[in-house]
């Protein structure tokens, strides 16, 4: 089995919710909720937020969390975890856990890890998708979907509909949504501060475009369930609801909460 750590890259100066990684959700921080969620599966000292805010890092410093100080000007939470695979050895693959997934389910962010960890020496990547809902999430830009090869590895990512195709039935055995939680290898996460920009892969603001357009194999592993992230006040009216009526989630939340080491 390989190596591997969880990474939950955060930042402050988040564009569309001011600060969201410091909001208060039910009497605690956004990114103490990702990161409790993360211990239910995890030992702390395989847990590593990457942040260059010391606030955020202050706002924890009554939790046992590993912290790496990254540069604070990042494009992108990825480019955050290649700047930590850079400066340590320590682990062959990384598994990143976004700062916004306060809804994360453990045993899936434990599924993801393990995958990677068991992988094959040709596969360098798990990314989590998800089945297609409707035809109109194809034409639906703020969805990143992916091409699916049949042994279930993503050979293209994208973002609006490229097919003429409308039965769904059909669309869902080769396209799903990409649900933003992966795995990578050291090397293919290294791959992509290597790698010359692709036009395409900046113009679709798509961060692995570079990975399944290359020689790199990337796997996937299907959940049929996903919860929303947050990203602007309404997701953070969604999440609040959902900790409020969802009684798995009300389980997972009464679990974390009582976490201490």
């Amino acid at each position: 089995m390989k190596r591997g750590c969880v990474a939950i890259p955060v930042r402050l100066d988040s564009k569309r919710l001011r600060q969201k990684a410091l909001i208060s959700i039910m009497g605690m921080p956004m990114i103490e909720h990702v990161w409790r969620r993360a211990r239910l599966e995890f030992p702390s000292e395989e847990i590593i937020i990457l942040s260059g805010d010391e606030e955020i890092r202050s706002s924890l410093k009554h939790l046992p969390i590993r912290f790496f100080k990254s540069l604070e000007d990042h494009p992108n939470g990825t480019s955050r975890v290649l700047e930590f695979m850079k400066s340590s050895e320590e682990f062959e693959f990384v598994t990143v856990l976004q700062g916004d997934e306060i809804l994360v389910e453990p045993q899936i962010l434990r599924g993801i890890h393990d995958a990677m960890a068991a992988r094959s020496t040709e596969v360098s990547g798990i990314n989590l998708v998800s089945p297609l809902l409707s035809i109109a999430d194809l034409s639906d830009e703020s969805i990143v979907k992916c091409c699916i090869n049949q042994a279930m590895e993503m050979v293209y990512l994208f973002r609006k509909n490229p097919l003429v195709s409308t039965d769904l039935s059909i669309i869902r055995q080769h396209i799903a949504v990409v649900r933003g939680m992966f795995s990578l290898s050291r090397e293919a996460i290294l791959d992509l501060g290597s790698l010359a920009k692709i036009p395409l892969s900046i113009a679709e603001s798509i961060e692995q475009l570079e990975l399944t357009l290359g020689p790199r194999r990337i796997g996937t592993l299907v959940t049929d369930t996903y919860y929303p992230s947050i990203n602007t006040n309404a997701d953070l009216n969604q999440v609040n609801r959902i900790l409020d009526s969802d009684e798995y989630q009300k389980q997972l939340f009464a679990a974390s909460k009582h976490i201490h080491s």
